[in-house]
């Protein structure tokens, strides 16, 4: 009886062919989203952004990412608010202006994006970019610890523990917020 045996030489155009499909897959998916976002499309601009911000299928480009993302957040992109205010927080192809940052984070926070509202919490506390308003940046920090995100919950117990920033010190509320912070893997 013969037995038909795919030894790892024989494979090699078998893989090749595939990654070559996915690959094709990708670019016509990457081509599509260029094409909505010159028509205008805001999820398309902010997509493509985002993945020329993080290198995500592309080199990273943070030209490229400013334009796509301001053009996104002028249609009222939540994300893209957000990650202009990123751009504007470390300086990435615009000169760092935590005033912007702030103005970014807040459109985004104000729509519900968690990881805004953390950011501009961490301004906020610190008065980078505006006047330092403790508890307002713990409010921002509960904001984002109640959809889930760990890392708020995290800064929260620690504020609560030291009593940083003129916060009262408060062990039981430490307790709380880290306790969710480790259960959700942030210790």
């Amino acid at each position: 009886m013969a037995r038909f045996i795919l030894s790892p030489p024989s494979l090699a155009p078998l893989i090749h062919l595939i990654l070559f499909y996915h690959l094709l897959a990708a670019s016509s998916i990457q081509l599509e989203k260029a094409e909505a976002a010159k028509q205008g499309s805001a999820e398309a601009q902010f997509e493509l952004g985002r993945a020329c911000l993080k290198g995500d299928g592309t080199e990273i480009n943070y030209p490229g990412a400013f334009d796509l993302l301001s053009k996104a957040a002028a249609r009222g992109h939540a994300g893209a608010e957000g990650l202009l205010g990123s751009m504007y927080e470390r300086g990435l192809d615009v000169t760092q202006d935590y005033a912007k940052a702030v103005f970014w984070y807040k459109k985004a926070a104000d729509a519900g994006i968690s990881s805004s509202q953390y950011n501009l919490a961490g301004l906020v506390i610190q008065g980078k970019g505006c006047a330092a308003n403790p508890a307002e940046a713990m409010a921002w920090y509960e904001k984002a610890a109640a959809q889930g995100m760990p890392e708020a919950m995290a800064n929260l117990g620690r504020v609560y523990y030291f009593g940083d920033y003129g916060i009262k010190q408060n062990y039981p509320e430490a307790a709380k917020w880290l306790s969710q912070a480790a259960a959700k893997g942030n210790a």
